[in-house]
Formats: C-alpha cells, structure tokens, sequence
C-alpha cells in the first residue's frame, strides 16, 4: 500500500500513525526518506470526513504543526467523537460571523494544503499535548454535536434554541442565570457576553455590524469593551469584548485570548490550560464538562484594575 492512497477508514488513530510510520521507515530504508511536512500531508487526507474541522484548523494554523502535537490532536478530536456519538454533521457554510455579508468560511477536503512540521515523534513518543490557539474542537460549544465548530453551529446564539437529550451542552436565558462560566470557543471571531457588568472599561457601540444567526437575523451588538480574567501569574486581558443581550453564553475567543495575552491554549481530555508563550507556565486553567470547556469567571475589582492596568496595556 502507498502513503498516497492510504485511508483511515476504520482505524483507530493509534493504528493509523502506525500503519503510516511503518510505511515512512521503508521509504526511508530504501533511500527516500520524507519530509515531515509531507508524512503530515499525507495523514491528513487519509482522515474521514468527520475530522474536517480538525484538519482546517491544521491547515489554517501559522505556526507549523509538529507529529506529536497533531497526534495529542486526533487522538482528543478521536475520544470525543466516541464519547458523543451521535449523529455526526458538518456544517459546509459559516452561518455565524459577525461579518454583516454573512460570507461562508467552509472548509472542504479539497483544500488540505501540506503542513509544515518540524521535530516531533510518532506514537511511541508524541510529544507534548496539542500547543497554540488552533487547537482541535470536536465538540460544539452550542448544540454539544460532535464534529462541529461553533462557529458553524446554526443554533449559535439562537436565545430559542433548546435540545432535550443535551441540557447540560444547551444553556437557554433561563438556565443561564446559574452558570456564569465562560466557554472558550475556537471558532469565535470575539469575545461575547450578554452581561453588561462584566464590561470594565466600555461604551456603546455605533456600528452597524450585528451577530449573524442562521436564519439570517442579527443580534444587535450594544456596547464594546474590555475586561480581564485573575491569573495564577498574571491577569488575562479580555479586549474589544461584544455585548450582545440576546446570546446564551458568555463566549471566549481562543484565537482572539492567545493573541492579545501572547499565549496558547492546551485542550486535554479532562481541561484546558492557557500558557504563556514565552515561560510555557500556566496563566489560567479551565475544565470539561458536560461536552463544553468551561473557565469560570470572577468579576474583576474595578479599583484594584484601574490601578494596575494602564490605558496603554488594551492596545
């Protein structure tokens, strides 16, 4: 079998990884050794379609992408689509983007472009978890669906939407009022709440941009701001926050939290960490529950932020 038309198919992850390092090896004891950036090519399109998510954010991630961090990847994305497996669907169009155009950013397998990769290891010594603000989101922080992101979801931010069988992944206006975590979601363009207090620094908001929701209304966005989040080492800046009354969850951008805290997020089995960049020690820690990561959330001491946090720290 060659590299080139090998498939997943039924495979576990652990057996995929070995079936294509076995066929690495003997490229390489014949004198044809690969690159890693083409074993990583490879391995992407032999996954299914139900790792499409993944393989976006992969593909779409600037840094590049080491053997061990895409295992510690699959085998997280593998682990949640048992634990949920329910019907798996992929949403083929963005429904949701604060973009007033509501332009698609869908993905599709045709567009798998090579990885780079650097270092790394094979099953038998992965590496670390996976590192960086792309990492794998097999679980809708919405609807609570396998193989879905958020930001596709078209139930994101739908204050109507309700399912029975997944109550603890559902949070309606009412529910809400007792869980005031936030959720971190990858697929989030910005930071997004419904509380109006959570906002340190605000003011309202005179744009005409609106949240998109798949039947093509838009939730109003009243006011912008900022806030922050108390940190084992440092506090976590929460800038250009979105207040929109309508939404369900208070939600975190994953790219948007890394971006501005020069930081990366670990997603695990059980919780996530955010790490800074430059020291690697955990600034915050969150937990999984219920199909959703959860940060929960302490208001900030106004006095005590307007006295250590500088103008100059938000841009």
């Amino acid at each position: 079998m060659q590299l080139s038309t090998l498939q997943k198919k039924d495979l576990s992850i652990s057996d995929y990884f070995r079936k294509v390092k076995n066929l690495t090896d003997t490229l390489s004891a014949i004198g044809n050794p690969l690159q890693e950036e083409e074993i990583v090519s490879y391995l992407l399109a032999g996954l299914g379609s139900e790792y499409d998510p993944l393989v976006t954010s992969v593909t779409t991630r600037i840094d590049p992408i080491t053997m061990g961090d895409l295992y510690a990847h699959l085998l997280s994305f593998e682990l949640r689509l048992e634990h949920n497996s329910t019907s798996l669907q992929i949403a083929a169009t963005n429904n949701v983007s604060r973009n007033p155009t509501n332009q698609g950013r869908g993905s599709s397998r045709n567009n798998r472009g090579r990885g780079r990769g650097r270092g790394g290891r094979f099953p038998n010594g992965c590496g670390n978890p996976a590192q960086g603000s792309n990492g794998p989101r097999s679980i809708c922080q919405v609807c609570g669906k396998p193989g879905r992101e958020a930001l596709h979801c078209y139930h994101r931010f739908d204050h109507t939407y309700s399912e029975e069988n997944r109550v603890a992944a559902t949070i309606t206006g009412n529910s809400y009022s007792v869980d005031p975590n936030w959720y971190v979601d990858i697929g989030a363009t910005d930071h997004i709440t419904n509380d109006l207090e959570r906002l340190t620094t605000k003011e309202s908001y005179g744009g005409s941009d609106q949240v998109q929701v798949a039947n093509g209304a838009g939730l109003s966005i009243t006011y912008t701001g900022n806030s922050s989040l108390a940190g084992y080492t440092k506090p976590l800046f929460l800038k250009n926050i979105l207040h929109v009354p309508q939404i369900n969850r208070h939600l975190l951008s994953v790219h948007k939290l890394a971006l501005d805290n020069n930081a990366f997020v670990e997603f695990h089995p059980d919780c996530f960490l955010v790490k800074d960049q430059a020291t690697k020690t955990t600034i915050l820690k969150g937990k999984y529950k219920g199909g959703l990561y959860a940060l929960a959330h302490c208001r900030p001491n106004q006095a005590l932020f307007s006295a250590k946090i500088t103008q100059e720290q938000w841009h």
